[in-house]
């Protein structure tokens, strides 16, 4: 009988103590520590006992995951070949550079590694890409931060034997019992602390503080307030009948003037002043303008979705192009009465494929498309002046004036953010580029960070500027209808996030939103509605064009010029998924934020966890159901049917 046939399977937890690598797991609990403990920190600027509730939490966690991996680690030793080690100990450096990672994915982009994983397992590889370069970091850092992680992963195996080396000098017996022991006892400690003091430490920022834990989660995680819906989520119409019972009179229109939409990316209201974008302070001045004015989402994809649909961004998903191959709505109305539709775009079109999703299949709606943004070599600012250039020569040489709808995407504003290189910047100091990995860890460079987005969106301004003047050169403007949006918000860790596609707040979903619509009465006659949305962006233009509201069965969108205006914007959060399971419902005084029970299917679920509501500071405010009932009962009966 071989010694391996000797060994007792009961003997597993012996006593016998056995030689180990002390000094590498002290650095692993040391690099999760810092990772867990750093993260904790920058939650929130000031102390309060919840962080350090949760700092204890996390290195407690921490302790638990670096005596388990001793455990199994010891075991394989004793019972496995010499091969399996060199194995287990490359998992656990994949598992201790995932938490890494996960630690810059939180702080910037406020999902977890795990979810990232799947979210990204879901995506073609022509998405996946686009993502990628969404990001505005070049595809070639990509790569090699992919062999930088690969080159960590090798040096790891190298790194442990040394330290072995240097252990055996001064070596350290530890029994698997003991290993368990400490385990048990890291665990038994959680369970007391969280027992104890978590409802000291359950406050508004709870949520946040587990993201940053190892485990995402607590013993006791706060129980969210249950709201019950009478029904399921109302599934749009179909293009099989949202067309059927449509009155003919308004595709006979006898005054079509020309339409003009503009789409800047990342660009929230309370940054257009007169030193940042001067001739913007000055349209909205003349035109439509709201108290608050919201994206329907805090990220592209939906937001775009959300206004060429008229649609919520529940149902992005439904609406991908391998189901949807007529392209907006809005657009094919505005089609069938006679307008010609032409794009100029600074963006990538290609970002989960916008330009069949709006256009249609083969961007069939288009009569003439200009796409700027080709090749990684363009820079965005270059894009936008083509696009732009492209817009004013097509004005300057029109035949025609009248059906006509311009639709121009800006893409300078975007994270990384554009202007011209061959000026001075007209905001100091800035960051010649931006640093990601000190961004997610610092705020002290926040200033320079917003310099930049400050001297795109003054260039952006400028080209808005040209295409003003040349429609006033051609005696154009008077009677043009024009729009001017952002697809989102932009925040700087005004509330603890950077960027966009991060969470609900102000920042990431305030744009501006002002109409000029022809050179009548109407826009010196502000709407009444306290907020609006993206969404009724063409039901407005379509109420303008024809007179009455004539397509609320097929838009869930409402016309501004209605006579009762909807008090209430509904949006979605970009990271809950494609078909996203949290929203928010604001009224123009308060939030709702809540999340579908059922987060994998929320076309069946029938209940809410209410995660908050907020006030126009955000600040979280007390709620029961009845008080949800009283002010956010309308959105809600809207939402769900029977």
């Amino acid at each position: 009988m071989t010694e391996k046939d000797d060994v007792d399977p009961d003997k597993i937890l012996s006593p016998i103590p056995h030689h180990v690598n002390y000094l590498f797991f002290f650095f692993v609990l040391s690099v999760l520590s810092t990772i867990h403990g750093v993260h904790i920190f920058l939650v929130e600027p000031t102390f309060s006992f919840s962080k350090y509730f949760f700092l204890m939490y996390a290195i407690a966690q921490c302790i638990l995951e670096v005596t388990g991996f001793i455990c199994f680690f010891v075991w394989i030793q004793s019972y496995f070949p010499r091969k399996f080690k060199s194995f287990f100990l490359l998992a656990g450096y994949l598992f201790l550079l995932a938490q890494v990672v996960d630690f810059f994915l939180e702080r910037l982009i406020d999902i977890s590694i795990w979810y990232g994983i799947e979210f990204v397992s879901e995506e073609t590889a022509g998405n996946f890409i686009e993502l990628l370069k969404a990001t505005s970091i070049p595809l070639s850092t990509w790569g090699l931060t992919a062999l930088f992680f690969g080159a960590i992963l090798y040096a790891g195996l190298w790194l442990y034997r040394l330290l072995d080396h240097f252990s055996k000098k001064k070596p350290i017996y530890f029994s698997r019992r003991l290993a368990v022991s400490c385990s048990v006892g890291a665990f038994f400690f959680l369970f007391v602390w969280d027992s104890i003091f978590s409802p000291f430490a359950h406050e508004s920022t709870s949520i946040r503080y587990q993201k940053a834990l190892p485990w995402k989660t607590t013993f006791f995680p706060p129980e969210h307030e249950v709201l019950l819906v009478d029904g399921c989520l109302k599934d749009p119409w179909k293009d099989k009948d949202c067309f059927a019972e449509l009155d003919s009179r308004p595709f006979s229109l006898q005054r079509k003037p020309d339409i003009f939409l503009f789409i800047a990316e990342s660009l929230r209201e309370d940054f257009i002043t007169e030193q940042v974008a001067p001739a913007l302070s000055q349209f909205r001045c003349e035109s439509i303008h709201f108290p608050l004015a919201m994206s329907n989402a805090n990220a592209t994809q939906f937001s775009w979705f959300s206004l060429f649909y008229s649609l919520l961004p529940f149902h992005f998903s439904n609406y991908q192009v391998d189901q949807w191959k007529k392209g907006s709505v809005p657009l094919l109305l505005l089609k069938k009465m006679g307008y010609e539709i032409q794009m100029y775009s600074g963006s990538r079109l290609s970002f989960y494929q916008m330009d069949e999703m709006l256009f249609g299949e083969n961007s069939y709606l288009l009569d003439k498309g200009k796409c700027c943004a080709m090749d990684d070599a363009t820079a965005p600012w270059q894009a936008d002046a083509m696009a732009i250039d492209a817009l004013c020569a097509d004005i300057n040489k029109g035949e025609r004036s009248g059906g006509r709808v311009f639709i121009v995407f800006l893409d300078s504003t975007h994270f990384g953010y554009s202007w011209p290189q061959d000026a001075p910047p007209l905001f100091t100091p800035i960051d010649e580029q931006i640093n990601y990995l000190e961004a997610a860890v610092s705020q002290k460079n926040i200033e320079k960070i917003q310099n930049r987005y400050r001297n795109a969106i003054h260039y952006v301004d400028s080209l808005f500027e040209k295409v003003v003047d040349t429609l006033k050169a051609k005696s154009l403007y008077e009677d043009s209808i024009i729009v001017f949006t952002g697809d989102h918000g932009e925040e700087f860790y005004e509330y603890g996030h950077l960027f966009h596609a991060t969470d609900l707040t102000k920042p990431q979903l305030n744009v501006p939103l002002y109409y000029k619509m022809g050179s009548g009465e109407v826009n010196s006659e502000v709407s009444s509605k306290v907020v609006s949305s993206h969404m009724d962006i063409f039901p407005s233009i379509l109420h303008y064009l024809i007179g009455e509201d004539c397509f609320q069965d097929v838009l869930q969108g409402h016309s501004i010029f209605t006579d009762k205006p909807w008090p209430f914007v509904i949006g979605a959060r970009y990271n809950a998924g494609r078909s996203p399971y949290e929203f928010f419902i604001h009224n123009g005084s308060q939030k709702l934020i809540a999340q579908f029970d059922n987060k994998q299917d929320i076309f069946h679920s029938r209940a809410l966890h209410i995660i908050a509501t907020k006030n126009e500071e955000e600040d979280n405010i007390p709620f029961s159901l009845s008080i949800i009932h009283q002010h956010f009962g309308e959105a809600l009966d809207s939402l769900f049917s029977p």
